[in-house]
């Protein structure tokens, strides 16, 4: 059995002391780490142990990679054991009389979302019982975490929750977060949604029982979805969701009217693609409404035969579970039928995406620029922005290629985009400015708000740098993602850290030979 003093303050004098190897061989000892999760009843502590040791890891240069994989491996295998914990689950042991082991389990669930989806539900859960105190200190770290989550849609559908879980004890406050909520969803921080953060905000606000203020924001939404000259398939996506959001209301008048001016917004997208995505989804949210009649028709409508006869799957699981079994078995027949008659290859990369490319490669930087900026999808402008960059760079431009990589979106995108001009200057010769580029790139992968893009990124960033500075950027990627992400990287760099690793954890579940 672990001694006693090994689980408390134990990792943190040797924290304080930089004693890496027993501070390694600690917290990853699995004995340890089930004793402490018997004692709690969650992973918490066994977590924040880890993340301790790799702060200290990270300061000692040059970075023990090996340290690094064994810490990253057992972070992720109790990460893996808590990912589907239920965020109702920890009310649940509070129902059953157990609420510190209930905070325990809701502080190991590591999705910032799920987190604070979890306190909230414990917020409403311990107040039930009469410990208001402890309701409102959970209040409070579920605020903070609501706070720092990323997406400003999810931010506001958090704090809303989080409202509706304090209404009864503080309204006040909860008129401050659904008021502040809804002025993120307001806010110009991230054009890109528009009304979507009005209707992901008037989901949360009809989920807690605020159907005035649902109603309002609803209302704005669609306001806002036709008062400026919007892009079909968004306003198409925007319309889908309102449907949903009025057919939840109940006002299925609403809802269908809303249907129509939808289907007539993704028939006007020029992209096969986005209108086929834009009616498939449609033609969910309309069998979600219950007018199966208009849904099979739009479904029927697709000229992507695996989008119709998805569609047609759904719709006829819908039937069938309202009860309808005679309907449902002709629907799924002819699902089947028509999936079994595509013979069309995959889809293949955007014509444009490709001219611009080549336009790029043969030396006609301002028409691949002008090409690779009109591509519609985002995914594939940024393919082509980086490819445009990269052969400005090889023809020696540098200060425009960094120009055409600062304006790839996304931070993920920008700083692949801002490493591949690294390793293009890189092999130019210009050393002092790709070191300044690569500073950009890390910086920008950094700011990253979800941790496997993040560290999938500084991975890719570590390719193309020098040996000390790249083996810091993969113990970073290990402290922040899943422990496969870095590993080709490293056996290229360091194999005996790969043998050794592969020694001590690998054969015991993967047979090598």
């Amino acid at each position: 059995m672990t001694p006693e003093y090994l689980l408390n303050g134990y990792t943190r004098l040797l924290a304080e002391l930089g004693d890496l190897p027993r501070l390694v061989t600690l917290v990853a000892d699995i004995t340890r780490q089930d004793r402490l999760l018997g004692i709690t009843g969650a992973d918490t502590a066994a977590l924040t142990d880890i993340a301790t040791a790799f702060s200290v890891l990270v300061a000692q240069p040059p970075p023990d990679l090996l340290a690094a994989l064994r810490l990253s491996w057992h972070r992720d295998r109790l990460a893996d054991r808590n990912a589907d914990i239920p965020t109702n689950l920890p009310a649940v042991w509070v129902a059953l009389g157990q609420p510190d082991r209930a905070e325990a389990l809701a502080q190991s669930i590591t999705g910032r979302d799920a987190r604070a989806k979890a306190l909230t539900g414990l917020v409403a859960a311990v107040a039930s019982v009469g410990d208001h105190g402890r309701a409102n200190a959970l209040a409070a770290q579920a605020e903070q975490i609501a706070r720092s989550i990323a997406s400003p849609s999810s931010r506001a559908t958090a704090l809303t929750d989080l409202a509706g879980a304090v209404s009864a004890s503080d309204h006040n406050r909860a008129q401050d977060m659904a008021a502040e909520a809804e002025q993120i969803a307001h806010s110009g921080a991230d054009s890109l949604f528009g009304p979507s953060r009005l209707i992901n905000l008037a989901t949360a606000a009809t989920a807690v029982g605020d159907h005035d203020r649902a109603e309002r924001l609803a209302l704005q939404a669609e306001h806002l979805a036709f008062s400026s000259a919007r892009d079909p398939e968004q306003q198409a996506r925007e319309l889908t969701s309102l449907v949903t959001v009025f057919s939840a209301a109940g006002d299925r008048d609403k809802a269908m009217a809303l249907a129509s001016q939808a289907e007539q917004a993704a028939g006007s997208i020029i992209n096969a693609d986005e209108r086929t995505q834009a009616l498939k989804g449609l033609a969910t949210a309309v069998t979600a409404a219950g007018d199966h009649e208009r849904a099979a028709e739009i479904a029927r409508s697709l000229a992507d035969q695996e989008a119709q006869a998805q569609a047609l799957t759904d719709l006829a699981t819908a039937i069938a579970a309202a009860g309808d079994l005679n309907r449902a078995n002709a629907l799924a027949i002819e699902a089947e039928q028509t999936i079994r008659s595509i013979t069309s290859e995959d889809r293949k990369v955007p014509a444009p995406t490709e001219v611009a490319t080549a336009l790029a490669v043969i030396g006609d930087h301002d028409r691949a620029e002008k090409i690779a900026r009109s591509v519609t999808d985002s995914y594939w402008r940024a393919a082509a922005l980086t490819d445009v960059a990269k052969a400005v760079a090889t023809s020696g431009d540098i200060k425009r290629a960094e120009k055409i990589a600062r304006a790839v979106a996304g931070s993920s995108r920008r700083a692949k985009a801002l490493t591949d001009l690294v390793a293009a200057v890189t092999a130019a010769g210009d050393h002092e400015r790709a070191t300044a580029l690569a500073a950009q790139a890390e910086q920008t992968a950094q700011s990253i708000a979800d941790s496997l893009s993040q560290a999938k990124a500084l991975t890719y960033l570590a390719a193309v740098v020098e040996p000390g500075r790249a083996r810091r950027l993969i113990a970073e990627a290990l402290a922040v993602g899943h422990w496969t992400t870095p590993l080709e990287h490293i056996a290229r760099i360091d194999p005996t850290t790969i043998r050794t690793f592969f020694d001590q954890f690998v054969t015991s579940w993967v047979p090598l030979s």
